[in-house]
């Protein structure tokens, strides 16, 4: 376990909270929930959730399995997991088993999974070798046949070859969430998704995050929380170049003193047909993509069914 854990960065209960504020997560997470009961036949008994976290997505998949099922939940950070087993309602038949392992690496189970799936996990394995192997790991772990839904933040198609067209539409996807966490009063989001946006843009570069990035980031969001709505995917794709350089001015030559800055969320964010292209490179074959929000425009959540027909 010599890898970085999210709790380094933030406390379980925080990081709960917050993900019940944000915009889309809930909603996805239900759709994960509705995506298991259309498969959850009889005969299908082993489900798996990879970086299940503090349980958010699993609260809505456990009461939807089906009789004589069981769900095995998995991620590294003990400090969530245990937060996990003090909130969600575990039945005591032994349905449910909570496992302390770290994906990316090793998929620990002592059966074939008949559905497996995670939320807000594959922006955080690095790309290349690591994924690879990860992907790898799946289909080890499902039956032929399997299913594996994939849920995650999805930037607007771009150029592939781009990093610069992927940080400006990061940017404005970042930007249009923590704008609507404003106009709630939600700014312990918006602080977060500030700390992530400066992750993502930075993800292939040298240097740390700082707080000049953060303050930049938040002044800039607070010019459009009288944007309408329906207009805000527009407005903050066409600030967000501008936004860019501003942190990529800012990047900080040594460690903040601040440790909640140091350790990075190691985010990067891709647009739909990046992860499609990953999973089916990977051999899995895509049978159903379902989004939410602006994708079109500057991204939002796509949640994609998988099959492990090799």
């Amino acid at each position: 376990m010599d890898r970085a854990t999210y709790s380094t960065t933030i406390t379980p209960a925080r990081y709960h909270k917050l993900m019940l504020e944000h915009v889309y997560i809930c909603e996805a997470a239900k759709m994960v929930g509705r995506l298991l009961t259309a498969f959850g036949r009889a005969d299908n008994k082993n489900f798996v959730e990879l970086g299940c976290g503090t349980g958010l997505v699993s609260a809505h998949v456990l009461p939807l399995l089906p009789k004589g099922a069981r769900l095995t939940l998995l991620d590294h950070d003990r400090s969530f997991l245990d937060y996990l087993r003090g909130h969600l309602r575990i039945p005591g038949d032994g349905s449910v088993n909570i496992v302390q392992a770290d994906v990316t690496r090793s998929i620990p189970l002592d059966f074939v999974a008949d559905f497996i799936f995670s939320q807000g996990m594959h922006h955080h394995i690095p790309k290349g070798e690591p994924l690879h192997r990860y992907l790898q790991n799946v289909r080890a772990a499902l039956r032929r046949n399997g299913v594996y839904v994939l849920v995650d933040e999805i930037l607007a198609p771009h150029d592939l070859a781009d990093e610069y067209a992927r940080q400006v539409m990061s940017t404005a996807w970042h930007l249009f969430v923590i704008v609507l966490a404003l106009i709630q009063d939600h700014h312990d989001l918006a602080m977060e998704e500030g700390k992530t946006l400066c992750d993502d843009v930075m993800a292939m570069l040298q240097g740390y995050k700082t707080k000049e990035q953060v303050a930049a980031v938040l002044n800039a969001a607070e010019r459009f929380r009288t944007v309408p709505r329906d207009g805000l995917p527009a407005a903050t794709l066409q600030f967000a170049p501008t936004l860019l350089t501003t942190i990529l001015g800012l990047v900080g030559h040594a460690p903040s003193d601040d440790a909640t800055l140091v350790h990075s969320r190691g985010d990067i964010k891709v647009c739909g047909p990046q992860i499609i292209r990953e999973l089916t490179d990977a051999g899995f074959t895509l049978t159903d993509a379902q989004t939410l929000g602006p994708v079109d425009t500057i991204g939002g959540f796509g949640i994609y069914t998988f099959q492990n027909a090799a």
